[in-house]
């Protein structure tokens, strides 16, 4: 797959979550014939930009399940996942870092999200190729209000983070890390990295839904039926 020595790619989709507001597994419930989490790894693979896949799952049956669906690779693993979503990221840096020392690029992406686009991807790639990462997001089109302070908020300079993101690994590992020993909340991904200078925010104007109760099931499924990822 890849010439020895040469600086890889490496794509973490995470599935470890319980899906406590969605009920039951969010990421192996059935979205127009397959399982949600089938969707982002099928467009990432698509754009040839991604080297090894690190599947991140809670437990046997779901991973067998996901294999299954996935169907047998040589660029794809599997890994099981923390208490939560901060510890699940941080078994799959151990799991690359021990079995792929020339990781170059990481993305993570949420495996709720299966309406991920090719050029999301290719966008983020080209960001990464200059900058040490690089992080998805939309513009907040509604109105905002603290409702503790009362205070309306101005949405023009908030923006809504989405995943993908990407990394040059020895960054993300490093701040995760950090992260880990110092106890620090993380609300996202690059929230690790200390020095936000280094993250360049690339705009995505389509739909990137993150199933989260089981009526985004029907949008996702709408969707899917007329977009092309």
């Amino acid at each position: 797959m890849n010439e020895k020595g040469k600086k890889i790619s490496a794509a973490i989709i995470l599935a470890g979550g319980t899906g406590q507001r969605f009920g039951k597994d969010k990421c192996i419930s059935i979205l127009n014939d397959y399982p949600v989490v089938y969707y982002p790894f099928r467009t990432i693979v698509s754009t040839g930009l991604v080297d090894i896949f690190l599947l991140i799952y809670h437990d046997e049956d779901q991973k067998n399940f996901i294999n299954k669906c996935l169907g047998k690779s040589d660029f794809t693993f599997f890994e099981k996942g923390g208490n939560d979503r901060k510890s699940s990221v941080w078994n799959g840096l151990l799991f690359l870092k021990k079995n792929f020392p020339e990781l170059k690029n990481l993305f993570i992406h949420d495996g709720a999200r299966p309406l991920v686009t090719a050029k999301n991807i290719i966008d983020l790639n080209e960001k990464i190729k200059n900058h040490r990462a690089a992080v998805l997001y939309h513009k907040i089109v509604d109105t905002l209000i603290s409702p503790k302070e009362g205070k309306y908020l101005d949405r023009n300079i908030l923006y809504a983070i989405e995943t993908p993101q990407a990394f040059d690994f020895p960054l993300i590992y490093d701040g995760y890390k950090n992260a880990l020993e110092r106890g620090i909340t993380l609300p996202d991904d690059s929230s690790a990295i200390l020095d936000k200078s280094q993250i360049q925010f690339v705009e995505n104007r389509t739909c990137n839904l993150k199933i989260t109760f089981p009526e985004d099931l029907r949008v996702a499924s709408a969707l899917l039926s007329h977009w092309k990822f």
